[in-house]
């Protein structure tokens, strides 16, 4: 994403502090980034996105905690989640009645393919070696869901 820059020094590697953007300017700039057709998004798109926790593929599950991205975002001041998949009764029920009571949180779902696939360009790199003579091939899987 280019955003290396904005790595927060707090030690949180998810932790972004980005120039300050709308949630739907920031759901636009991950859309053209990562090419794809639509995103979801949880919030008012109107509301401030500053503060970034990216979760990608299940990390927002909670990497074995649930509340993990919860408790993630009120420990370390995240008005924004971007993640590439959640259930439906944690994050997503948390974000969006935090965003009814004027808390100013937000979040962004990518989806799970779309998040890891820049990841998998590089993955080659590290198993080649590995592997010898066998060749290593990156092949873009695109986005899994057709949106009508």
């Amino acid at each position: 994403m280019g955003w290396e820059k904005y790595l927060r020094a707090d030690g949180g590697v998810w932790h972004y502090d980005i120039p300050a953007t709308t949630l739907g300017g920031l759901a636009g700039f991950f859309k053209q980034k990562l090419g794809m057709r639509a995103v979801q998004i949880i919030g008012d798109p109107a509301q401030k996105a500053e503060h970034i926790s990216v979760l990608v593929g299940g990390g927002s599950l909670g990497l074995g905690d649930e509340l993990m991205p919860m408790r993630d975002m009120e420990a370390n001041g995240i008005d924004t989640l971007v993640c590439g998949e959640t259930t439906e009764w944690t994050s997503i029920s948390y974000v969006r009645d935090a965003a009814q009571l004027g808390m100013g949180k937000g979040m962004i779902i990518l989806g799970h393919n779309r998040t890891e696939e820049a990841g998998m360009k590089h993955f080659g790199d590290f198993l080649q070696p590995l592997v010898g003579d066998i060749p290593v091939v990156f092949i873009p899987s695109g986005e899994p869901v057709d949106y009508h």
